[in-house]
């Protein structure tokens, strides 16, 4: 039987915990356990965690360690520290669907038919408020993306898996390792797809299996806009001079999760090409850079051309 870990990181997390660990103790398959890292929460947080190990002793586990590290570097460090056959990323403020856990092993084990390859699966989330009154039903449709966008190229753009809706096997985990210079990588979620896309296979479930709530507190969070308001967006972004700052922050943030996919061992060449050239670009004119993300689909869900023009 397989080997199920359940990476939660917590901080200062008291005000939606309670209901994030009844709903992973509602889960029609158990086999599980939960490894909880805490990054020096001042709150009850650490209360809570107490009560649920000592009501459920075989299923929860501190992994104690450095804190003050952020989400991206306590879900890394669990991932660092735990052994197991199948990963999950939970955050403190979701509720997962009771089917959540089985559902995704299941698809796991089907992806497993085509080979021992690195894995992962994802779903799609409800989006919900505070009070987990429903904002969107899709958290894809929401942010624009889509579950079909699983080319290592796309991923470099837009990643679609948040942590909290993915679950890979052993083989990827092992991929993600050792941990890449935290400094090169935006969020976890987004290293863990890369390496899934580069070196394995991504599945995708279209059932929203999580409720992704938003509230004040999010590190990331889902937002939305609709077409009208984006373009005014931009405009006063135009105007007001931050326009050509965010667009090459965000290109900076591709760029450097491609140099530290660069540095993996046994990287297939074609890949390679393609990350040396992406990160070649600013040495061309225009147009080619537009037919380079084109032929090699470095693409979005919607308005690549946009995209393409200030890439």
């Amino acid at each position: 039987m397989s080997q199920i870990a359940i990476l939660l990181a917590t901080y200062n997390g008291e005000a939606y915990l309670r209901e994030l660990l009844d709903s992973l103790e509602n889960q029609t398959q158990v086999n599980f356990r939960v490894y909880v890292h805490d990054d020096g929460s001042r709150d009850g947080t650490n209360e809570i965690i107490d009560e649920y190990q000592q009501r459920f002793p075989e299923r929860y586990v501190r992994v104690e360690g450095p804190t003050g590290l952020g989400s991206k570097r306590s879900f890394l460090y669990l991932l660092e520290q735990v052994e197991a056959d199948v990963y999950f990323f939970c955050d403190q403020d979701d509720v997962w669907m009771p089917d959540k856990v089985q559902m995704e092993v299941d698809t796991l084990t089907e992806l497993s038919l085509h080979g021992a390859s690195p894995q992962a699966v994802f779903c799609d989330m409800q989006v919900v408020d505070a009070n987990c009154k429903l904002i969107a039903p899709s958290f894809l449709d929401y942010m624009g993306r889509s579950g079909t966008q699983l080319r290592y190229t796309q991923i470099l753009i837009d990643n679609p898996a948040a942590g909290c809706s993915m679950a890979f096997n052993r083989a990827l985990r092992d991929c993600c390792l050792p941990l890449p210079n935290m400094d090169h990588i935006e969020m976890h979620d987004a290293w863990v797809m890369m390496m899934a896309a580069v070196y394995g296979e991504i599945g995708f479930i279209s059932t929203p299996l999580v409720a992704y709530r938003q509230h004040g507190e999010n590190v990331l969070g889902a937002k939305t806009e609709s077409g009208v308001h984006k373009i005014l967006r931009n405009v006063d972004a135009i105007f007001t001079g931050s326009f050509a700052r965010e667009k090459r922050k965000f290109i900076e943030i591709s760029r450097r999760l491609a140099a530290e996919v660069l540095t993996r061992d046994a990287l297939p060449q074609d890949v390679r090409e393609v990350l040396e050239g992406y990160l070649d670009l600013e040495h061309h004119s225009r147009g080619y850079r537009i037919r380079f993300c084109r032929e090699n689909q470095i693409n979005r869900a919607h308005h690549s051309f946009w995209m393409w023009l200030w890439i």
